[in-house]
């Protein structure tokens, strides 16, 4: 069921090489879904260590290095149940399309009057 994926998964890449994910439980997901993300970039695929947790469980991941100006990066939220088939979602994307700059620091501005 189409329903049970996860929903609303959303990314944003920040500082260059971090990258944080968030989703949803799917609307016809059990009570007990859990949620594993795994992301693969180039030939290296990795599951996800750092997860958000909310009331509900896993919402999200914090993945600590990214290369945002390299390949595409693929990612499944994958979910279990004890009751029923959690179907996975995928999404690829290129990084630098969700990238997310910080703001100058130290940036001094001159004025010339003349």
């Amino acid at each position: 069921d189409r329903e049970t994926l996860a929903s609303n998964v959303s990314c944003i890449v920040y500082n260059n090489s971090l990258m944080n994910c968030t989703w949803n439980q799917g609307s016809k997901a059990p009570h007990d879904t859990r949620y594993e993300m795994y992301y693969r970039q180039g030939g290296n695929i990795s599951q996800c260590t750092s997860y958000f947790l909310d009331e509900d469980g896993r919402q999200g991941c914090h993945v600590s290095q990214i290369e945002v100006n390299a390949e595409n990066v693929t990612i499944c939220v994958n979910g279990s149940s004890y009751s029923t088939l959690i179907q996975a979602y995928y999404t690829d994307f290129s990084p630098w399309e969700y990238e997310i700059f910080n703001a100058p620091i130290n940036l001094k501005v001159l004025l010339n009057l003349s």
